[in-house]
């Protein structure tokens, strides 16, 4: 151990370096945590070292012989975060475990495409799927790891996001993934090399926390009420960004035509677009400017008071952005259902391209 830590899988007939980003130092004593079976190592002048849950390290045997294996994910903890204690600012600090429920999971050869996993509640429903690649440095990285061996995934506690706004910036795209779901009992399901494993696991609360199961559960439930509504919000501005582009293409083609009621018609509709978007959103005019907030942003922050304790001012203030969230839905309809049939049919009558069909929406 002078060197860092070496392992062998054979009884020590072979042995490999153990680094998982461990520098080559001094090993001075090696430790198992017996609760959440995480290897704790002291080295020389590095501090401490702890790798999480090396229960898959303890099956890999078993795993080699199946080629591929998903490990039963340990209970994880769903703790309370918080930033910048005093201390930290000049003295080291190291990373904290990763936040959420470590998923193991071992295969003799890389998957064809990019691994899969799926989130399941305990009535068997899909809460969180995550599959596909992102860019890193500019390159394709799947989500999830893809390569021989032994690869991780952490999920976060959260479920699957909402619609997003595809003309915001990062900010009013709104968020990625939705609210961290209660503490309960919870599955991962993957299939690896055509092969479908599912696992069970338990999500617990921060031993700390006050909050009640009740607490949980009424936290997420507003939360998810809320997701819906700006998923609904997010639908709306999607689509009336659509009719913006059409009715723009449709003035060029009125103009060119020379056709001035039919002008007059579209340049009205253009109007009531642009009155209907001002009460929907804010009029984003660079980095960090924006005019008064509207009903998109009030939902985003409705969605972010909604995932902490459920106070009186709390409700209050959700309540009152979804007073203004129906009437939001009811703008947005009667502006399909009022406006634009009858600029199709003035450009159908015309010989010109229709606009994009659009439906109205539920306020539920």
């Amino acid at each position: 151990t002078e060197e860092g830590i070496w392992i062998s899988f054979d009884g020590g007939a072979h042995w490999q370096a153990f680094r998982n980003n461990l520098p080559p130092v001094s090993v001075h004593d090696i430790r198992l945590q017996a609760r959440e079976d995480d290897l704790v190592i002291a080295t020389h002048g590095r501090s401490v070292y702890i790798m999480d849950d090396v229960r898959p390290l303890q099956e890999l045997q078993r795993a080699i012989g199946q080629k591929t294996w998903l490990f039963t994910p340990r209970t994880s903890y769903e703790w309370t975060l918080h930033q910048n204690d005093e201390g930290t600012y000049t003295n080291y600090a190291a990373d904290n475990p990763p936040n959420g429920v470590v998923m193991t999971f071992y295969q003799s050869d890389p998957q064809k495409g990019s691994p899969k996993l799926e989130i399941l509640d305990a009535h068997g429903r899909v809460i969180r799927t995550v599959s596909g690649t992102h860019k890193v440095n500019d390159e394709d990285e799947p989500y999830i790891a893809n390569k021989v061996g032994l690869n991780r995934y952490t999920w976060d506690f959260n479920v699957n996001g909402p619609v997003r706004w595809n003309a915001g910036n990062d900010f009013s795209k709104g968020p990625e993934t939705g609210p961290g779901v209660v503490p309960g009992d919870y599955a991962v399901r993957m299939t690896l090399a055509g092969r479908t494993y599912l696992q069970r696991f338990r999500v617990a609360p921060d031993p700390r926390s006050k909050f009640t199961q009740a607490d949980y559960q009424r936290t997420f439930n507003m939360a998810m009420r809320v997701m819906a509504h700006l998923s609904t919000v997010d639908t709306m501005l999607n689509n009336i960004d659509d009719v913006k582009k059409a009715l723009d293409n449709a003035v060029a083609a009125a103009t060119k035509a020379n056709n001035v009621p039919l002008l007059a018609k579209l340049k009205d509709a253009q109007t009531a677009r642009q009155t209907l978007f001002d009460s929907l959103a804010v009029n984003i005019r660079g980095e960090g400017t924006m005019d008064e907030g509207r009903l998109h942003e009030d939902l985003l922050g409705a969605f972010g008071a909604a995932q902490g304790l459920i106070t009186p001012a709390v409700a209050d203030a959700v309540a009152r952005v979804e007073v203004a969230y129906r009437a939001g839905v009811g703008r947005y309809n009667a502006f399909v259902t009022g406006v634009l049939p009858g600029v199709s049919a003035s450009l159908r009558q015309a010989g010109m391209k229709e606009l994009p069909p659009m439906k109205t929406v539920s306020a539920l």
